[in-house]
């Protein structure tokens, strides 16, 4: 399910054209992951407010847990969080720390390049136990297109976060599993490199010992490309047009900076997914949108518009930066 080791987030830029380090220095000019990386760093870690959530159904502290002992551990974590987060046009995270509650934080965790999440962003809820450190946050995943999309066989569409550090699975050894060693900092790269990842049909369990079968092989390919059509459509589309408001500056920004690139990306896309749409016709049956499980809920599937990524999605895109004065 995933295989958590002590992950570390690399902060190198994309290996493009656009991102020309050394060209910068000779001009004068800063490459675009060196405005990004400019821009963006301010609006990484704030403190807000927002209207709270009870997750006490599942677990989560119902009241505050910033005791003076474990409050100052919170502290003392959040303010790790500051300089060491995830910042590049590959992959970052932004999070907010609520103002008046320091047992909760949420965090935008977005999909790295090279992934079928690549350019979305992802909204999580944590919330942080009274008997914190010693035991782990609580998780919930926001994007969900409505509890619709199942984005990962370790993301439910309830917003259960199947990860080993987070105790919502069991782990091959202890080592997975949170101590009071164990950061938030650790936490959030393990979603971001362990879940958000470039073959997901693999992190269902038994399946990582498929990875040489072409039937596997094709599945795999099969769900990637359904995959990006709801990144699209729920963790950009919908997240530009419906920002959390304690977020809105940051998913403003972010996409005005990565425009151009998530433009070429989604007509790449478009095109790999051009023999599955060939194939499905007007028919689309369950192995059309089925892993283990359902990506998708039957009520969510267009059958005049398909599973897949067309012309359409690329123009609602476009129509959606122009209207978000992100051109």
């Amino acid at each position: 399910n995933d295989e958590n080791k002590d992950a570390e987030q690399g902060q190198e830029g994309p290996t493009t054209k656009i991102d020309n380090g050394e060209a910068s220095k000779t001009n004068g000019m800063l490459s675009l992951e060196e405005e990004f990386r400019r821009d963006l760093a301010t609006l990484q870690l704030q403190e807000a407010s927002w209207p709270l959530v009870d997750y006490s159904e599942l677990g989560h502290a119902s009241k505050s847990s910033s005791t003076q002992t474990g409050g100052a551990e919170i502290a003392k974590q959040y303010d790790t969080l500051r300089d060491n987060l995830p910042l590049s046009l590959s992959a970052c995270v932004f999070v907010r720390t609520h103002e008046t509650r320091l047992d909760r934080f949420s965090a935008i965790i977005s999909g790295p390049e090279n992934t079928p999440y690549a350019h979305g962003l992802f909204l999580f809820e944590f919330s942080l136990p009274a008997s914190f450190p010693k035991d782990p946050p609580k998780a919930q995943l926001l994007t969900t297109g409505g509890g619709r999309v199942r984005f990962n066989p370790n993301l439910y569409t309830c917003g259960k976060v199947c990860l080993s550090l987070l105790g919502t699975w069991t782990g091959r050894d202890a080592s997975e599993r949170w101590n009071r060693r164990s950061t938030l900092l650790q936490l959030l790269v393990s979603i971001q490199s362990l879940i958000l990842v470039e073959e997901p049909f693999y992190n269902e369990p038994g399946y990582e010992n498929h990875t040489n079968d072409l039937g596997y092989q094709m599945r795999s390919l099969k769900m990637n490309s359904i995959l990006k059509k709801y990144v699209v459509k729920f963790a950009i589309i919908e997240m530009l047009r419906k920002p959390p408001e304690h977020f809105k500056e940051a998913v403003l920004e972010y996409f005005r900076k990565k425009k151009d690139i998530i433009l070429l990306e989604v007509s790449k896309w478009i095109k790999e997914s051009l023999p599955f749409a060939n194939q499905q016709g007007t028919n689309i049956g369950p192995q059309d949108f089925n892993y283990a499980g359902q990506i998708l809920s039957n009520a969510l599937i267009d059958h005049n518009e398909g599973v897949y990524l067309t012309q359409k999605d690329l123009d609602r895109l476009i129509d959606t930066f122009v209207e978000c004065g992100i051109f």
